[in-house]
């Protein structure tokens, strides 16, 4: 009977951190993409408007042109997804269950000493209807957060450490990776716009002419 409390402890104590770990990181993922959503809004506006207030070539133009459609597509893409995955309501779900998992190891632990079997099974049992009334289940990444956090109650070895910690890592900030990336390239096709040479050759190339130039 002991071992067998001990394993449902175990249960409770890592699908409850699991599932902390999941409304965290859906928390965080909904926030960079609201404002990844925010950023490439700001940034179309400036650069349609960038050319009412600096003189350029034709070359820049065309390359401000695509990059305003390129960030438009995304932004598009972007809203989709913040409004397909729902990641607010999910993270309130994991952790409203994680909240009731937590409660149910707290008594287990506070009665484990004199607990009988129909009790026992009771806890089991609301244990269960908790999963099964939130029928959500956490990803892979936030169970491996949970080994991270408590790597005395899990055997890992040195490079499974290291790539789940890499996996954590790039599920978190992902959303901030492409703001960056946009940033990036926002200032680069900026500065294109500026100093690119205004030739035949390049205005042929970017309009995607498929006559030869002379």
């Amino acid at each position: 009977m002991e071992k067998t409390i001990a394993d449902l402890l175990r249960s409770l104590k890592t699908t409850a951190g699991a599932r902390f770990n999941a409304s965290k990181r859906l928390s965080h993922v909904d926030k960079r993409l609201t404002a990844l959503t925010a950023f490439t809004s700001a940034f179309i506006i400036a650069l349609t408007v960038f050319p009412k207030f600096v003189v350029l070539t034709k070359t820049g133009q065309s390359w401000l042109e695509l990059t305003t459609i390129a960030l438009s597509i995304l932004l598009l893409a972007s809203s989709v997804l913040q409004y397909a995955s729902n990641h607010a309501v999910k993270a309130e779900l994991f952790h409203r269950s994680a909240l009731e998992m937590q409660e149910l190891k707290r008594e287990l632990q506070f009665r484990s000493a004199g607990l009988d079997e129909p009790q026992f099974m009771d806890i089991s049992r609301r244990y269960n209807e908790v999963l099964q009334k939130y029928a959500l289940n956490h990803d892979d990444v936030d169970f491996w957060r949970q080994q991270l956090d408590y790597r005395q109650d899990f055997q890992m070895s040195r490079w499974s450490i290291v790539c789940k910690t890499v996996k954590v890592w790039c599920a978190y900030v992902y959303p901030s990776i492409i703001l960056f990336i946009i940033a990036a390239g926002l200032i680069l096709v900026t500065a294109a716009a500026l100093i690119w040479p205004e030739t035949e050759a390049v205005q042929a190339a970017v309009n995607g002419l498929a006559s030869p130039v002379d």
